[in-house]
């Protein structure tokens, strides 16, 4: 396919991490609503914003994957 196992491995996780805290399936969302006692309509306003940005961050992932691989091969090279 063309597709950069890591550049993949990074996308897969940061969308999951989105499905986390997204309801209907938002199971880190409903176990911390729980834990303040608090109803996942009142979380969300507060959680929305960061939603957004996490969007636009996996946005620029797709369209620029150098931002994932780059750093590392730096890093390998010791430059």
């Amino acid at each position: 396919m063309g597709i950069d196992p890591i550049v993949l491995g990074v996308l897969i996780t940061v969308v999951i991490g989105v499905g986390l805290v997204t309801p209907p399936v938002g199971m880190c969302l409903y176990v911390a609503a729980d834990l303040m006692d608090l109803r996942v309509g009142k979380v969300m306003p507060y959680l929305l914003p960061y939603i957004a940005v996490t969007f636009l961050v996996i946005a620029l992932l797709i369209a620029f994957p150098q931002l994932i691989t780059v750093p590392g091969s730096l890093i390998a090279s010791g430059a």
